[in-house]
């Protein structure tokens, strides 16, 4: 079939944005697919509908790569239509999810597929998170049977953090990671923070009588995240297993994913932060409002990840969009849930 039978929709007039610049021209749409593109000043084909396009971006759908549904006793289903819409409406047309599962990965993924199948407005995916042994011998059949190649593991989450989340130690880590090293093209993504500082530096902060929301910044001092940072790229490296380093809070953190970098650019070793940690400070919202992992910091973290985005040193930014009510959230600095609702990523949110 030629580029101009049965077009179903010219974008008309409008710049698109490519991979490897801006170009003006039209863009034929056909069974809800790029068809064709033609350049300005070339004549394009009938089509049933046109849109004038003219002095607008014409981008991509984009994909967040980090995305919770369905915590703390909300439901995955529901959220699947309600999520997914709120992300369309910002252009974005992929959801990455994490699947966080007490029980079987095994049991669980056919019963989300459903779901998502049934609700999403959208394309979805899923990361596997392992945090039982149960999990960690599910590993090849998560892969083999149901095509998962992203393992999430968490250093995070152990003590008073614990609860449906359940960190992994060090022992564990290395097991995890060298099943995942046996699966052509998977990778792991690790939540890096040093949960023993943080321990310490909770206990003291609580005894102080700290109830402000910065309490929950100043209680993961940017050592814990450092330290995580160092030692998950040090397993990956070891182990050879594929690794992005999510949600970095920091600025210092850059630095350290550089240098394991060692000046190439792989893909082996991939870097993500979010629109809350190019925005907020620790100070921006009140109370257990602004909670979540890792925590928001200064102002000098916001100005060094923007430097490091339009570096080129950060390699996509995801929305760890986790949403829940506020009598769901909590109010207590120390006991509220962690998240904050942001799944409507768009550009204008994470750039203005």
């Amino acid at each position: 079939m030629s580029p101009a039978a049965s077009i179903d929709l010219i974008l008309e007039g409008g710049r698109t944005v490519r991979p490897d610049g801006v170009y003006r021209e039209d863009v034929a749409i056909r069974d809800g697919r790029i068809a064709a593109l033609f350049a300005d000043g070339t004549r394009s084909p009938r089509a049933r509908k046109r849109i004038d396009c003219r002095g607008k971006f014409i981008l991509p759908g984009m994909i967040d790569a980090h995305v919770h549904m369905g915590r703390y006793g909300q439901d995955f289903a529901a959220d699947c239509r309600t999520e997914s819409a709120a992300a369309a409406m910002g252009g974005v047309t992929t959801l990455l999810v994490f699947l966080i599962e007490p029980g079987s990965n095994r049991e669980a993924i056919p019963r989300r597929i459903r779901e998502i199948e049934a609700g999403s407005r959208i394309d979805m995916g899923i990361h596997a998170v392992i945090m039982s042994e149960e999990h960690l011998a599910e590993i090849p059949v998560c892969a083999r049977e149901f095509g998962i190649s992203s393992f999430k593991f968490f250093m995070a989450y152990k003590g008073k953090d614990a609860g449906s989340l359940q960190g992994v130690g060090d022992g564990f880590l290395y097991r995890g990671l060298r099943e995942v090293s046996k699966i052509p093209g998977a990778r792991v993504v690790i939540h890096p923070e040093n949960m023993e500082v943080i321990e310490d530096v909770r206990e003291e902060l609580e005894a102080a009588g700290r109830t402000d929301g910065a309490a929950w910044s100043d209680s993961r001092p940017r050592l814990a995240e450092e330290d995580g940072v160092q030692r998950a790229l040090l397993f990956s490296k070891h182990l050879g297993v594929p690794i992005t380093i999510p949600h970095l809070s920091i600025a210092s953190g850059v630095p350290i994913v550089e240098r394991h970098r060692g000046g190439r650019r792989t893909g082996d070793v991939t870097l993500e932060t979010c629109g809350h940690y190019l925005h907020l400070t620790k100070n921006s919202l009140s109370g257990a409002r602004g909670k979540v992992n890792p925590p928001l910091r200064e102002r000098e973290d916001v100005e060094g990840l923007w430097e490091a985005v339009s570096a080129g040193k950060v390699d996509f930014l995801g929305s760890d969009h986790c949403s829940f009510k506020l009598d769901v959230k909590g109010s207590d600095i120390w006991t509220a849930r962690p998240g904050l609702p942001v799944a409507r990523l768009d550009l204008r949110s994470q750039t203005q």
